[in-house]
């Protein structure tokens, strides 16, 4: 579907298309290919077709908190039609349903937050280890510091 967006002063206009089947946009003011952002011509058509989570190819790692820390991972299966990032959205949705019956509750959502911040903690620990590992086998595989190192 093709759209023609327009701010109300009639400047800047742009033409959006929109795949409502895989959720792809593309916009005639390319901001997204030249920056990597989504413009707001993009996404007024996302909120017009009532898309309020934005797809995940349009998030880009550096916009993500592992960004800095350099932990980037390629896409695994964890079945057959479940990607790591649609297992993380799905996690995601339970733990906002446990967060929103913990509301009735300052003490029950004080506890949620320590236990996910005890969560977010070990996640780190865990991709520290994960890179750690990572880095150690790059190293070892190419055989040149072990060589140093014997002398």
């Amino acid at each position: 579907m093709t759209y023609k967006v327009m701010p109300m002063e009639f400047q800047d206009e742009a033409i959006v298309v929109f795949n409502s089947e895989d959720k792809t946009i593309t916009c005639s003011c390319h901001m997204y290919e030249c920056i990597g952002m989504l413009c707001k011509h993009a996404l007024r058509v996302f909120n017009i077709n009532e898309v309020f989570i934005l797809p995940t190819q349009y998030i880009l790692n550096r916009w993500t908190k592992y960004a800095k820390r350099g932990f980037y991972f390629e896409k695994e299966q964890i079945s057959d039609n479940e990607t790591l990032r649609t297992h993380a959205a799905r996690i995601s949705r339970k733990a906002t349903s446990v967060a929103l019956k913990c509301s009735v509750s300052k003490e029950l959502l004080d506890d949620m937050e320590k236990a996910i911040d005890k969560l977010d903690l070990e996640a780190d620990n865990s991709l520290s280890k994960i890179h750690t590992k990572t880095y150690e086998v790059s190293q070892s595989s190419n055989g040149c510091v072990g060589d140093i190192l014997k002398g």
